[in-house]
């Protein structure tokens, strides 16, 4: 997607989002046009538009980005802990959202309206003391829903959704590389209880409809948004006697922890029994994952918009007609997406950018190892080739020890013989040995963040800018450049 009609989408976004705000005071009962009109379309836009373009289309990233460019507190990143732990983090604040929904925000128009302006105002305060994208990385609840669905996005590598003043907030950014952050993170548990817990959370936040009144036809019907509810209704039909406020949190918990553990066992039962032959854990993991994405996106649109949309039932069924086939194909996309193919084709594009001008270059990333093997004759150039093209990828983290197998594919494509191959390693390690080491960070954020620094310096030595302390001091506080690094 060119940059002109993200930039579109952007402005129309923040249109209708900012709008809403004023139409919710206005207007009783508006919260039918948020949650049955415009909701539905959030999940579409995730998978339609892409990860990284929906990042720079979203209007809360919008709010966040001006208090990200006031650099008149000093900012800091956000503590260890709190970025070990950020998944469920932001798993939770979606929790509490989903609540607040049923227990208040579905049916109060006035308390969705200071709901949205709070959180307008979360995303700006976050950026004003926090640096980078914390807002967006850390705490934004819908960046959780973005992650599930969109999975490894692996049609979306010519574009991120990157800060030009990088200050690498976060390691294994998603915005710089979207790919690169989901293989990184495909052993972290909370990742995964998280994705297996989501489906859970959707299911139950649809059946307590059904669970509060008796009948689905009372979710289906909109009769909800004109129900005056408090904290102490009636929040059971079977059980009149527990209050909304406890029968909420109680039905979303159990949801979730039965989905968990379905899927748990799921990927237990496929990894025992070797459904899948010659595929990593990494992959099966993968897999699993994807499944449960799939699952939930589903249930989702089974109901959202089903209170406004049944009334065109023909439309309707258009649209859910296009959301199974959407989503049908990127199962099969990401499904069968594995570590090793993100990889080649990894080196692929970085072959590319080290291609002599004077041939073509491949079209399909696939063929370009044959091509350089069958076309460059010259082996010393090859292994040049080869061994900066390892060097770059160790550097940022995307080949690492336990991938380096992938190596002995390309390498036989490639025409360089297993000698060669370990020869170039070795050269590396004895003049990078911090590559092999992994308690010390590699990643493509520290090389985005001192790039993005080096080319505002160039760009104002070239404008012949003066270059006072003042200036480089500020910049260094954009950039979270230390002195050492400048």
């Amino acid at each position: 997607m060119n940059n002109l009609a993200v930039n579109f989408l952007k402005v129309v976004s923040l249109l209708v989002f900012i709008s809403l705000i004023p139409i919710l005071f206005l207007y009783d009962r508006s919260t039918a046009l948020v949650w049955t009109v415009l909701l539905p379309i959030l999940p579409l836009s995730f998978i339609t538009v892409g990860y990284s373009n929906w990042r720079n289309m979203c209007p809360l990233a919008f709010f966040s980005k001006i208090s990200q460019q006031l650099t008149w507190i000093q900012k800091r990143k956000v503590p260890n802990w709190f970025e070990n732990n950020f998944y469920f983090f932001q798993y939770f604040l979606l929790f509490l959202a989903f609540g607040a929904r049923l227990v208040l925000l579905n049916y109060d128009s006035v308390y969705l309206a200071f709901f949205l302006i709070s959180v307008i105002l979360s995303a700006f305060m976050t950026n004003l003391f926090f640096t980078g994208k914390s807002w967006c990385n850390f705490l934004c609840p819908v960046g959780i829903v973005e992650k599930i669905y969109c999975g490894s996005d692996a049609h979306q590598y010519n574009t991120n959704s990157a800060c030009s003043t990088c200050s690498a907030c976060k390691s294994d950014c998603p915005d710089i590389d979207m790919e690169s952050n989901y293989w990184k993170e495909s052993a972290n548990e909370q990742k995964k209880v998280v994705f297996y817990s989501f489906t859970g959370l959707v299911l139950g936040f649809y059946l307590y409809f059904y669970l509060q009144s008796g009948s689905f036809s009372y979710y289906f019907s909109g009769d909800w948004v004109h129900n005056n509810i408090t904290l102490l209704s009636s929040g059971f039909f079977f059980a009149p006697f527990i209050p909304i406020i406890l029968a909420v949190p109680i039905t979303l918990i159990v949801f979730s922890v039965i989905s968990f553990y379905l899927f748990k066992g799921l990927e237990v039962f496929l990894w025992q029994y070797k459904v899948f032959n010659n595929v990593t854990y990494s992959t099966l993991l993968h897999r699993v994952k994807i499944i449960a994405a799939f699952i939930a996106f589903n249930i989702f649109y089974i109901f959202a918009g089903a209170p406004t949309y049944l009334d065109y039932p023909v439309a309707y069924a258009m649209f859910y007609f296009l959301i199974v086939a959407m989503s049908a194909v990127i199962l099969h996309r990401e499904f069968f997406r594995e570590e090793s193919f993100f990889i080649q084709e990894r080196f692929a594009l970085r072959m590319i950018q080290k291609w002599d001008s004077s041939k073509p270059i491949p079209t399909n990333l696939k063929e370009i190892y044959y091509t350089y093997a069958n076309k460059n004759k010259n082996k010393r150039q090859q292994l040049i080739t080869y061994r900066e093209t390892i060097h770059d990828l160790m550097k940022e983290g995307i080949l690492r020890d336990d991938s380096m197998g992938v190596l002995e594919k390309l390498r036989s494509q490639m025409g360089i013989s297993h000698k060669d191959h370990l020869n170039v390693i070795r050269d590396i390690k004895l003049k990078n040995e911090y590559l092999f080491d992994e308690d010390i960070e590699k990643s493509s954020e520290r090389r985005h963040q001192r790039n993005s620094y080096k080319k505002m310096i160039a760009d104002a030595l070239e404008e012949h800018r003066e270059l006072n302390s003042i200036y480089i001091k500020s910049l260094q506080k954009q950039f979270c450049i230390s002195d050492q690094v400048h």
